[in-house]
């Protein structure tokens, strides 16, 4: 098959999709399928570039911030991993990010990626004809890009087209995608067009496929659920610190409305208050990408300073090896029941315990982790704190401390066995 993947951004950026596609493309091409990636510009990376079978072609902005930064050449962007970006937001970004948000974040549809729209259905066309392009992969969020992929179907009845949504558009309500006071019509509409005109569309988890099944009749078999993938990954493992301090890790990002640290902090302050020599050996490490919205929340918290460190982003292999010295890991469920985070099957390989903060009953995080994994699931919009308290003091009391990782845990979730789940749908 040739194939062309549209997807924004792709590498450099270490994103879930990104991490996800690059793991797949490889077993895409090593069973002799040639990829033609379609994605944006980015600053210091060439817009053609060429590595046996697969093609890389750039156009278009991600975002309206992309684009300054490209004309720019600023090359430090979220996602990517660079010694002088420390993940914090500086005052001009802030400062740019409000007058966007008061302007055309109001305005843009369908996402704040519609400036690759147009540039990316004329190279894609481009691409179609010129190499014989016979399936059409377009992965989302953000939305555009299954937009491009429609577009294309349209013209060409023959392709075959497979929409890969990681992260739902119409009905995810609580995500900022674009402003739903105007277009929550438009966005079910367009979205179900895209559903009638697909060949075959993928998500990530049974709920995912359950909200759109009853949304849509036409996604009722064809519709199919592809789970998180685990990546493979050269790193050096470390041996876990012996002091006597507790060490708990946080891999991931926080989004606004979505997952938010808050709660978990306000949660660690109560116990402080009540006696701060209970925390006094315990260090929570949050690495991750954390912009204005993480930086305000902590600041919040003044007297978990001593306890809770807000690390900057890393790359996926520097942050593993960092993670293997830690004791414990922690996960922040979403407010939504229909994404299932990709760093749990990291969560699996690792095999340490792992503490979920849950806001839901119906928690995806527990139900994909129960029975793998130590865990100790807290929910802190209904139980009880002082149940709570002990729960949680007395699990990582518990702690064993181990940074033996397991391969056979992740089996089900490894590229090759997920790229045939792939390919098996675009036969």
């Amino acid at each position: 098959m040739n194939i062309l993947l549209i997807i924004s951004p792709y590498l450099p950026a270490q994103t879930p999709n990104t991490i996800r596609w690059t793991a797949l493309i490889r077993e895409f091409t090593n069973k002799g399928h040639k990829l033609y990636v379609l994605t944006t510009k980015l600053a210091g990376e060439e817009n053609v570039s060429i590595d046996k079978n697969i093609s890389t072609y750039r156009t278009g902005h991600h975002t309206l911030l992309d684009a300054f930064y490209n004309f720019t050449g600023k090359t430090e962007r979220r996602n990517i991993s660079s010694e002088k970006r420390r993940g914090n937001s500086g005052m001009f970004r802030r400062v740019l990010e409000k007058i966007v948000d008061n302007t055309w974040r109001r305005l843009y549809w369908p996402d704040g990626s519609v400036l690759f729209f147009k540039p990316g259905k004329k190279l894609a066309r481009k691409l179609i004809k010129e190499n014989e392009i016979t399936h059409v992969i377009s992965v989302g969020l953000p939305y555009t890009n299954h937009l491009i992929a429609q577009s294309l179907k349209k013209e060409n009845k023959e392709l075959i087209w497979l929409m890969d949504i990681q992260d739902p558009f119409s009905y995810s309500d609580i995500f900022r995608i674009n402003n739903r006071a105007l277009y929550k019509s438009k966005n079910l509409k367009s979205e179900e067009s895209c559903f009638q005109l697909a060949n075959k569309v993928v998500v990530t988890n049974q709920n995912a496929k359950t909200a759109y099944e009853r949304l849509f009749d036409c996604s009722v078999g064809k519709t199919s659920v592809i789970p998180p993938i685990f990546a493979e990954i050269a790193y050096s493992q470390k041996t876990i610190n012996e002091d006597e301090k507790i060490r708990i890790a946080f891999m991931g990002n926080f989004y606004e409305n979505v997952r938010s640290p808050e709660a978990f902090l306000d949660f660690l302050s109560r116990i402080d208050l009540e006696d701060p020599a209970i925390l006094s050996n315990y260090q929570f490490h949050f690495f991750g990408d954390h912009g204005h919205f993480v930086e305000q929340v902590f600041k919040r918290y003044p007297m978990l300073n001593d306890l809770v460190y807000l690390e900057s982003y890393k790359a996926r292999s520097e942050l593993f090896e960092m993670v293997s010295r830690f004791d414990l890991l922690i996960n922040f469920g979403n407010k939504t029941n229909y994404h299932l985070p990709s760093k749990l099957v990291d969560f699996l390989f690792l095999q340490k315990p792992v503490i979920n903060i849950s806001l839901l009953k119906d928690d995806l995080s527990n139900r994909f982790l129960k029975g793998r994994v130590e865990l100790m699931t807290i929910n802190l919009s209904e139980t009880d704190y002082n149940e709570n308290r002990n729960n949680f003091l007395d699990f990582i009391s518990r702690r064993r401390r181990s940074n033996t990782v397991s391969l056979n845990a992740v089996s089900e979730y490894l590229p090759a066995k997920l790229a045939m789940d792939y390919i098996e749908l675009l036969m």
